[in-house]
């Protein structure tokens, strides 16, 4: 208890001492560095696209915005967890050809710290840079010339944003004979690769989220593997014979997987995923010189999913792609409608759920469900046209829940789902 008490009493005098020191603007002790490690302590949902990757790791060195609230140097770690990626970072400053570390030399114990600092790491070769909503020209200039000079040996380069443009004067076309990823335009220069992404779609928070997300670090990560080339050594080509598919049309379909060539031992790993993440795995294919599988559909229900596909072995993967369709039907769940969007302890929330085309032996699972998934409470009737519900509110129910109806067929199958969003509050009135 006593050796307990001291270390954590020293860790706190430690803490203390160097948060005055950074108020007081005196040097901190591997300040830098702190700033810009890229942590993997915090894992968040993610598929591993090409981690491990079979054309090994992939020096990463990253360019963002240093601004309170955004999410670009969160999104290298994104990266991080789905690519093998052996990545450094800069932080760019608001203000003349500024970088993090700049312009205060009593913390950094230099004026100059970030340029030192990236200067050294341009001493090591990179495959690629990325930069994320900035471009070469706000970089200090003797930064500048470090990087023009590894491009010049063919290091390659990504810009993300709508304004990029690539800092090649002489930037050609890729030649459309070798496959580039769909996403984005792409072009060479001498040895080096480029190419040139729009801005992220900004997500709003909604449930299945992070699977979209998921979706656009692909393309990123393909792009930035493409750049440094390392581009996959086999391409996919997912064909799916139309885009929007109706519900009781999916058992007598069928799409086919085609592919350009095969490793010894690699196989061909399907699964669909649905637009909240859930997946149905698929069979399993070994390549050989066959150049193309076919697979049957699963009975699904309504909603926005993908074809993901990945050839890998037992050590590594290959390579991957996905591709998108839609699942309609005319029987389905249109709304489910709260009487308010809040609610607190004790209190008795009421609602209905919309539904239309319903058959015969359906039944309607109307649940409250947390950000985990969990049911907290459930309902389970006869769906009529305008199904209406309570629930009372319990005080072990956290701050926000999903209120969730899901219709199925009679064969107890899911056909089609929707929810609301539900918040808990205590206001402590008269306190």
């Amino acid at each position: 208890m006593r050796s307990s008490f001291l270390r954590h009493f020293w860790l706190f005098g430690l803490l203390s001492t160097t948060l005055v020191a950074y108020a007081d603007n005196e040097p901190v002790p591997n300040l830098i560095e702190d700033e810009h490690e890229l942590s993997m302590a915090f894992e968040t949902p993610h598929t591993k696209w090409a981690k491990p990757y079979a054309q090994g790791t992939t020096r990463v060195l990253f360019f963002s915005p240093w601004n309170q609230g955004s999410t670009e140097g969160r999104e290298v770690i994104e990266l991080m967890q789905r690519f093998q990626l052996d990545a450094d970072i800069i932080y760019y400053l608001r203000g003349s050809k500024n970088i993090l570390g700049n312009g205060n030399p009593r913390p950094y114990l230099s004026l100059d710290a970030g340029t030192q600092r990236a200067l050294k790491l341009l001493e090591k070769p990179f495959d690629v840079f990325f930069f994320t909503n900035m471009t070469m020209n706000m970089l200090p200039d003797e930064v500048q010339t470090a990087l023009q000079a590894q491009l010049d040996a063919g290091t390659g380069i990504v810009l993300v944003g709508d304004e990029a443009k690539l800092p090649f004067s002489e930037a050609q076309d890729f030649a459309p004979a070798i496959k580039a990823p769909a996403h984005g335009n792409y072009f060479t220069q001498g040895k080096s690769r480029g190419a040139l992404l729009p801005t992220r779609t900004p997500l709003e928070y909604k449930h299945g989220w992070e699977t979209t997300f998921d979706y656009q670090m692909a393309q990123q990560g393909l792009a930035l593997l493409w750049a440094a080339n390392k581009a996959p050594k086999i391409n996919l080509d997912i064909q799916i014979p139309t885009k929007s598919i109706l519900r009781g049309d999916l058992e007598e379909l069928s799409f086919t997987i085609a592919w350009d060539n095969s490793v010894l031992g690699a196989e061909l790993v399907v699964e669909i995923r649905r637009w909240d993440g859930d997946k149905v795995p698929l069979k399993s294919v070994r390549l050989s010189r066959a150049e193309k599988a076919t697979f049957e559909f699963p009975l699904l229900s309504e909603g926005q999913y993908h074809v993901d596909a990945f050839v890998k072995t037992t050590r590594s993967k290959i390579c991957f792609a996905s591709a998108p369709f839609e699942v309609k039907t005319s029987t389905r769940v249109t709304q489910v409608h709260l009487d308010k969007s809040w609610a607190e302890k004790g209190e008795t929330i009421n609602g209905t759920v919309d539904c239309e085309g319903l058959k015969p032996g359906q039944i309607i699972l109307i649940k409250l469900v947390d950000v985990h998934n969990r049911v907290v409470k459930m309902i389970e009737t006869e769906p009529l046209a305008t199904t209406t519900f309570a629930f009372k509110i319990e005080d072990w129910m956290p701050m926000l829940l999903r209120a969730e109806a899901t219709l199925f067929d009679k064969n107890n199958i899911e056909v089609s789902s929707a929810y609301s969003y539900l918040n808990i509050t205590t206001r402590n009135q008269n306190q």
